[in-house]
């Protein structure tokens, strides 16, 4: 048998609602974005979870990006400029993270061979921290 849909409710409140309920959920869901590589799924993911967390007026402010446009980045046509990610995530509490995918160059290296040594990284390759 088959869960009735509340036809009262839209599915966006709904999602808003689970977010707040279950925040790892969010968490989850925003990863999946990023691996499966969905920028619209994300950003409108990403829209869902700042309304659900303080909503879009408190990021706006937070991010210091004006309202319309966080409006215009978390639409599904949004391109957004990675600052304006960063600065959203950070108005929620996040932030983005690379790490090594479980096949290439860094997935290798990190993974070690078990004997070599530990190389030094040149300079120009660190990363300053923002």
């Amino acid at each position: 048998m088959q869960t009735p849909v509340n036809p009262g409710r839209p599915h966006e409140e709904a999602v808003v609602e689970r977010f707040r309920k279950r925040p790892d959920y969010a968490l989850h869901l925003l990863n999946h974005c990023l691996e499966e590589g969905d920028q619209a799924f994300f950003l409108s993911t990403l829209r869902r979870v700042a309304r659900a967390f303080g909503g879009i007026q408190q990021v706006a402010q937070q991010a210091n990006i004006n309202e319309t446009a966080i409006y215009r980045i978390l639409s599904a046509e949004g391109n957004p400029q990675l600052g304006n990610v960063i600065a959203i995530l950070g108005a929620l509490g996040l932030r983005l993270a690379v790490t090594p995918a479980a096949e290439g160059v860094f997935g290798a290296s990190l993974a070690g061979d078990g004997g070599a040594e530990e190389k030094e990284v040149p300079a120009e390759a660190e990363v300053a921290s923002v």
